[in-house]
């Protein structure tokens, strides 16, 4: 995870609190909901969000700053350990977990190969292990 936004505003503490633009592609972005977030792509949206931040009132800079700093100092590397093993063990055997990959039955996939008039295949990355999707017809 990239740490950038979280020393920003530890720095901002001791200044003049300036509000923070963060891209939506960032990981602390879901942690930073009092960020102006932007998608960086977006050119006028980037334009919108950093006038906002030079525009808006001091009182709702200390207000998101104080949001800002207090998920910095909430979240320590225990805290983030804590979560992410707890949200591992959560899902352990769930359906977001990787399967073991079945034997190819060759038999079944030749005949469904031959008799399809349309045919789509997919191979993993380094194509060791063959999943045949569909066979359209």
């Amino acid at each position: 995870m990239n740490t950038t936004s979280m020393e920003f505003t530890l720095c901002q503490d001791k200044t003049n609190k300036s509000p923070l633009v963060l891209s939506e592609f960032m990981g602390t972005s879901s942690s930073f909901q009092s960020a102006l977030t932007i998608n960086p792509h977006d050119l006028l949206g980037v334009a919108d969000a950093i006038n906002k931040g030079l525009t808006m009132s001091q009182e709702e800079k200390e207000e998101r700053h104080n949001t800002l700093l207090d998920s910095v100092l909430g979240h320590t590397s225990s805290s983030w350990a804590h979560t992410i093993l707890k949200q591992l063990l959560e899902n352990v055997g769930g359906e977001h977990t990787a399967h073991q990959t079945l034997e190819l039955d060759l038999a079944a996939m030749t005949t469904s190969y031959k008799n399809a008039k349309k045919r789509l295949m997919l191979f993993d990355y380094d194509v060791s292990d063959m999943t045949i999707f569909h066979a359209l017809s």
